[in-house]
């Protein structure tokens, strides 16, 4: 039984080991800079200068193609109280 036990423990240890490895070595930055260009990833954005020492970071970005005047609204209806607390 301690056999088993044994190889229980090994191959659990190796089946989170490599993806743990994987992860930090390959799709963590991808992860935390999907998205976006590599001026917007390393540029200073608004509302940097309110914690000017940070632990992480992290930006994410899309693309959308349409007009502000079309965007605009939909973005006024997300948040508390609003129609939209779905973000």
């Amino acid at each position: 039984m301690r056999k088993w036990l044994k190889r229980f423990v090994v191959v659990l240890v190796i089946a989170l080991t490599i993806p743990a490895l994987v992860y930090h070595l390959g799709l963590r930055e991808w992860c935390l800079r999907w998205g976006t260009t590599g001026t917007e990833a390393h540029g200073t954005l608004p509302g940097d200068e309110l914690f000017p020492v940070y632990a992480g970071e992290a930006t994410h970005a899309i693309t959308i193609h349409a007009a502000p005047d079309k965007i605009w609204p939909w973005l006024m209806q997300i948040g508390q109280d609003r129609s939209g607390f779905y973000s």
